[in-house]
């Protein structure tokens, strides 16, 4: 279950007139659901701007299949590839699939990695901290995303356009990201099984590739940099 909401004091009085508000931030593994973002947005009415700037590549599923061929370091497991069929949404898994693997990227953006997590209207942001400390962005209303992280890279390097830090963050807010996109209620129930499942590690891996490639890639996101990462570290994460 969700920890209670840390409250943070956002101040802004650097434009304008002096504003005072509290802001939300879940500090959790799991992913937020719609009364978490309820509670976040209900906190305080920021008037704030995380600015983006748009690079040329787009998130789309032949983008996907690129990315995720890129990096060949599959590991094994030991899950059946019939509990896997069942616990996925219908039609996620491949019928040319003959065994059950996780991805060691999202291994590690799941594991060597936490993160505070909060929503500026439908801009959904992170500080994940692994080795460094990073903020992401999935700006939801504009179709664009982007990480502070190296190897990111503002969003140029087709290898790593998604780092470990975005799909954690994708992991995190995947509830909001499915709803954006239509998904159908087979993908929360999915979610939900998985994280409940006696191999949850395995199936929580795989359940974060399959959205990635089915869902996340539906919405066709661009690729862009943050502009004012300090700002948004001292007014959203301080």
């Amino acid at each position: 279950m969700f920890s209670e909401a840390v409250k943070e004091l956002i101040v802004f009085d650097d434009e304008g007139p002096r504003f005072e508000g509290w802001l939300a931030v879940l500090e959790d593994v799991k992913t937020l659901s719609p009364k978490d973002y309820e509670r976040l947005r209900g906190a305080v009415n920021l008037n704030f701007i995380v600015k983006l700037e748009p690079a040329s590549l787009v998130f789309d599923r032949r983008m996907a299949a690129y990315f995720f061929a890129a990096t060949r370091t599959w590991r094994e497991v030991e899950v059946s590839l019939e509990d896997l069929v069942n616990t996925m949404p219908p039609g996620a898994v491949s019928p040319r699939a003959k065994r059950v693997a996780v991805w060691e990227p999202i291994e590690k953006a799941l594991s060597n990695v936490s993160a505070r997590v909060t929503a500026i209207g439908n801009c959904l942001l992170a500080d994940v901290r692994g080795s460094d400390r990073y903020i992401t962005c999935i700006d939801l209303d504009r179709k664009l995303f982007a990480c502070t992280c190296p190897a990111y890279n503002d969003g140029r390097d087709k290898r790593h356009v998604l780092c470990k830090h975005l799909i954690h963050s994708i992991y995190r807010h995947s509830e909001e990201i499915m709803r954006w996109a239509g998904a159908g209620p087979e993908w929360i129930t999915s979610l939900k099984a998985s994280q409940n499942h006696k191999h949850a590690y395995e199936m929580v891996c795989n359940w974060v590739y399959y959205f990635i490639k089915h869902v996340f890639t539906s919405l066709e996101m661009r690729a862009a940099r943050i502009t004012n990462p300090e700002e948004v570290r001292e007014k959203i994460f301080r």
